[in-house]
């Protein structure tokens, strides 16, 4: 148990990290690749080439890798209050950290592969893009991954406030990242801009790293303990 504790502390830590620098990245995109123009003018801009956007992707991929391991971690902090919640919960977070990690992987391909030819190809193809790259990064606008994950942090911070598993201010820290998170979902879901800048913004640039990052030091104590 101590080494899983150990990895998954560690791996939280990096986690928070990649949080941190995707979020950074999303926000330093110029609003037409932060969702506030059509899809033809988003792909005519990433045709230009967009570091951040890039990075964006490696960074959101290696959040959902290393993701994998954090969860039987705090698997192990509170199982024993609701094993049921706590298993569903967690079987959640794989699937959330697993699709954010292959979503962005093809991203990644499609940005490397496709977007450089967007403006050489035939307005009907064109058309085909956004939604095929769509399907690709996540099917719905992120429930699977930023839904997936929220409800996880929720469900193992409320855990672990009755289990006294987790200190206080982590736990609600998590109440609030999952709520950043989902604002985001509603915001990709209904092309709410200001939500989806609250919930990357907030949650991704400043709750997320610091929750990851204290759940990775509290796992490490668990461990030592």
């Amino acid at each position: 148990m101590a080494s899983v504790l150990r990895l998954g502390g560690l791996a939280s830590m990096c986690v928070g990290a990649a949080y941190l620098l995707s979020a950074a990245a999303f926000l330093a995109q110029p609003p037409v690749l932060r969702g506030a123009g059509s899809p033809h003018e988003f792909w005519l801009a990433l045709a230009e080439g967009s570091t951040p956007h890039l990075a964006l992707h490696w960074f959101s991929a290696l959040s959902g890798i290393l993701g994998l391991a954090v969860v039987p971690a705090v698997l192990r902090l509170v199982r024993d209050e609701a094993e049921g919640l706590a298993l569903w919960a967690s079987a959640l977070a794989y699937v959330g950290f697993a699709v954010t990690a292959r979503s962005h992987l093809m991203e990644v391909e499609f940005d490397l592969r496709v977007a450089p030819l967007y403006a050489t190809l035939a307005p009907e193809t064109q058309a085909t893009v956004p939604l095929i790259a769509g399907l690709a990064l996540d099917v719905p606008h992120g429930w699977l991954t930023m839904g997936g994950i929220g409800f996880w942090v929720f469900a193992v911070s409320w855990l672990g406030l009755r289990a006294e598993s987790l200190s206080r201010g982590l736990v609600y820290l998590g109440f609030a990242l999952a709520t950043a998170f989902l604002a985001a979902v509603v915001g990709f879901s209904f092309l709410l801009l200001p939500l989806v800048t609250l919930g990357v913004g907030l949650g991704g640039l400043v709750l997320a790293p610091v929750w990851f990052v204290w759940l990775g030091f509290a796992l490490r104590d668990r461990a030592r303990a």
